[in-house]
């Protein structure tokens, strides 16, 4: 899977739909694939919606299939522990997203960016109005 993203992205050479990231852990709620698709290709910046997970209600956590109940916590837990659950385990899902900014391949894989500079990321904080 990562390799066939890998090589849709190099091939449209545009990074459109951002990856989804717990602001104070930097958990990777969804996008794990897309993830590692630029990673494989070079990048040193992923696009990324940054969300206040714990405190937002906005974001809701439910499971693909049947299962018992996961909660944000276990998520967290699991993340820092390094363990994974399975694929298609665990569906975040957002009230609303704020428009996505397709992002050129080659600024994020460019190697003459400078290291202090902050990740192209669409920023989403937990006080806008919805």
């Amino acid at each position: 899977m990562v390799e066939k993203l890998a090589r849709e992205i190099a091939r449209k050479k545009l990074f459109v739909d951002p990856i989804w990231i717990d602001r104070a852990t930097r958990t990777i709620l969804n996008g794990h694939h897309r993830f590692h698709a630029v990673k494989h290709l070079g990048a040193r910046r992923i696009p990324a919606y940054l969300f206040e997970y714990r405190d937002d209600p906005s974001i809701t956590l439910g499971r693909w299939d049947a299962g018992p109940p996961i909660s944000k916590e276990e998520v967290l837990r699991a993340a820092k522990e390094g363990r994974l659950f399975p694929i298609k385990t665990t569906r975040h899902r957002v009230r609303e997203l704020p428009p996505t900014r397709p992002v050129p391949i080659g600024e994020l894989i460019r190697a003459d960016i400078e290291e202090a500079r902050p990740p192209a990321a669409i920023r989403r904080r937990a006080s806008v109005q919805r």
